[in-house]
């Protein structure tokens, strides 16, 4: 009959052999945590620079209309509402 001691310590000696290999895995995912890390601080940049494209789309949406307003009120034309519809 074989020593139950031995089975315990084949047990204990592959959850030794699983942390190790979990260690390797978390070498490879060091580049991982890196690229996330890098992502999470750009977020702040790419908020302020939509913020920034929004404001300019606004200035010239504002501009173009006040524009497109005087030129109406010089020629005396009016918009036809069926190019909108």
């Amino acid at each position: 009959m074989a020593d139950p001691g031995g089975f315990w310590r084949a047990l204990r000696l592959l959850k030794v052999a699983k942390s190790f290999r979990a260690i390797r895995v978390m070498r490879r995912l060091r580049h991982l945590r890196a690229l996330m890390i890098c992502l999470y601080g750009s977020l702040l940049n790419l908020f302020w620079s939509l913020i920034m494209l929004a404001i300019v789309y606004l200035f010239f949406s504002l501009f173009f209309i006040q524009l497109i307003s005087h030129h109406l009120e010089d020629t005396g034309e009016a918009l036809e509402e069926s190019i909108f519809a």
